[in-house]
């Protein structure tokens, strides 16, 4: 399967090679190579399944509604961490179509024993919340994470993981529709914890 993934990537840069990065970015990501899948692996449906039941929990600490996991998110989300995880590149997608993006990078064992990694993902991404000035909301880099997870105007998640070729690192790409972290939209999107 990796060996697939990796092969499309490849054939993808190669007929992209001389564009900018964002160029191959947009490609990569919108990628007939990509497409909507007929379904997710057990380890990727158990990521998505922790990441939705943590991210709904945690959002409740703050009175916010809880997401829906969206399958459409999910490709786009698993597309770009199998990008990711072959490239050698861990940097957020410059085309999203209007999507938030959280991004989470890990060394692991066996992929079949990382299904608790939207969990994990989704924690780190949570546990930002200790650097968030509610006295002055707004984004920062240090809590950007957090802040997407309990945005409550966001009401789709789509997760994906993916693995590197045998070097044991793991990524969760996290997507959420709509996005947050809107300039002058914190205040009634970042409650403070109940």
């Amino acid at each position: 399967m990796f060996e697939d993934i990796e092969n499309t990537v490849e054939s993808v840069f190669a007929e992209f090679g001389d564009q900018d990065f964002d160029q191959e970015n947009q490609e990569v990501n919108n990628s007939s190579a990509f497409g909507a899948r007929d379904g997710f692996t057990a380890v990727q449906k158990a990521c998505q399944m922790g990441a939705l039941e943590l991210h709904n929990s945690l959002r409740a600490r703050h009175g916010v509604p809880a997401l829906t996991l969206d399958d459409s998110i999910s490709n786009s989300a698993q597309a770009y961490a199998e990008y990711l995880a072959n490239s050698g590149r861990f940097e957020h997608s410059s085309d999203r179509d209007g999507l938030g993006e959280n991004l989470y990078e890990s060394w692991g064992s066996a992929p079949e024993d990382n299904s608790d990694q939207g969990r994990t993902a989704t924690q780190s991404w949570y546990d930002e919340i200790n650097d968030y000035d509610y006295n002055e909301p707004g984004f920062s880099m240090q809590t950007g994470h957090f802040t997407q997870v309990v945005w409550k105007s966001t009401s789709k998640l789509g997760m994906g993981i993916a693995f590197g070729d045998g070097d044991g690192k793991v990524i969760v790409v996290g997507r959420y529709s709509p996005a947050g972290n809107m300039e002058g939209d914190f205040p009634e999107n970042v409650p403070q914890p109940l």
